[in-house]
């Protein structure tokens, strides 16, 4: 049996030591013997990692505190955007008849006028964001929806079809190549929005001076699946917009109609699978945006 025992040394000095006694028979008389070890500084080094783990385990608390708090708040703030986004849809599509139902001849003078197209402009503007936004947060309800193998030429030729008189209006050709990635776990909806916002994204800003080109491909880069898509489009400053690109309502070319929802419900999808998304474009150059489909698992 081994006990744990404080001594006090001559000068004062205490230490800790573990003591077993041994009995031993020689020559019929018992010998007891007792062997002592000193384990101060193991004793020390438990102590000292015992308020780690505690110290350590308080951080934990903490934390796990802190994320439910933040992730009630995130809660709220969907739901209120929600109930917002929800709320304001029939104000505004009311505001949108009414507006259409004015007779601009019973409108007197130049300057009424202006102002009533002013005003006519900022309501379908609401109206457009207002039913982009509810389109947003619908979207990000199918976020977790499961993952299937998916042919990426079978998944695109459904958008292309979806898309074809765009593409007959804006005489775009496309090279299209699935050869190295053939296939993916993915959800079909949110594989299909990628390849259909990338796509009308690039007709929607085509160069007015050449034909819109666009060329779909696939490539596996360091065990992920990417999926690249290029055009000869107006292009934008990628260095100087940076994240920008990719906000809410963020549009890069105001002179082009459109809200800007596109590139941030591509990222919110990608970022979702654990993968990214880069873009390496210059004004007058086209755009090449690479998406890192999956962080190379589930390939």
């Amino acid at each position: 049996m081994t006990v744990e025992k404080k001594f006090r040394r001559k000068d004062g000095s205490v230490f800790i030591a573990d003591i077993t006694p041994c009995m031993y028979i020689v020559e019929d008389r018992p010998i007891v013997h007792v062997h002592i070890q000193n384990i101060t500084d193991r004793k020390q080094a438990e102590e000292k990692m015992q308020k780690l783990n505690s110290a350590l385990e308080e951080e934990i608390t903490k934390v796990e505190l802190y994320a439910k708090q933040i992730e009630i708040k995130n809660r709220e703030l969907e739901e209120l955007s929600y109930v917002a986004a929800h709320n304001l849809k029939a104000p505004v599509t009311n505001l949108n008849v009414l507006i259409e139902m004015i007779d601009t001849h019973s409108i007197q003078g130049d300057k009424d006028i202006e102002l009533f197209y002013k005003l006519k402009n900022n309501i379908e503007q609401v109206y457009k964001k207002v039913f982009s936004l509810n389109d947003v947060i619908n979207f990000k309800t199918t976020l977790k929806d499961k993952k299937e193998l998916l042919e990426f030429k079978r998944v695109f030729n459904e958008v292309e079809q979806s898309i074809l008189d765009q593409l007959n209006a804006t005489n775009t050709t496309m090279e299209v190549d699935f050869s190295e990635c053939p296939e993916i776990e993915y959800p079909l909806l949110h594989l299909n929005r990628i390849l259909h916002n990338l796509l009308t994204n690039s007709m929607k800003f085509k160069s007015p001076d050449r034909l819109l080109k666009i060329e779909v491909k696939t490539r596996k880069i360091n065990g992920s699946v990417c999926l690249k898509v290029k055009d000869n489009g107006l292009g934008f400053d990628a260095e100087k917009q940076g994240e920008k690109v990719y906000g809410l309502f963020k549009r890069l070319h105001p002179q082009v109609e459109g809200v800007g929802v596109g590139l941030y419900i591509v990222k919110s999808i990608v970022e979702t699978h654990g993968g990214k998304v880069e873009v390496i474009s210059s004004p007058n150059e086209g755009a090449l945006f690479t998406i890192h489909l999956n962080n190379g698992k589930n390939v």
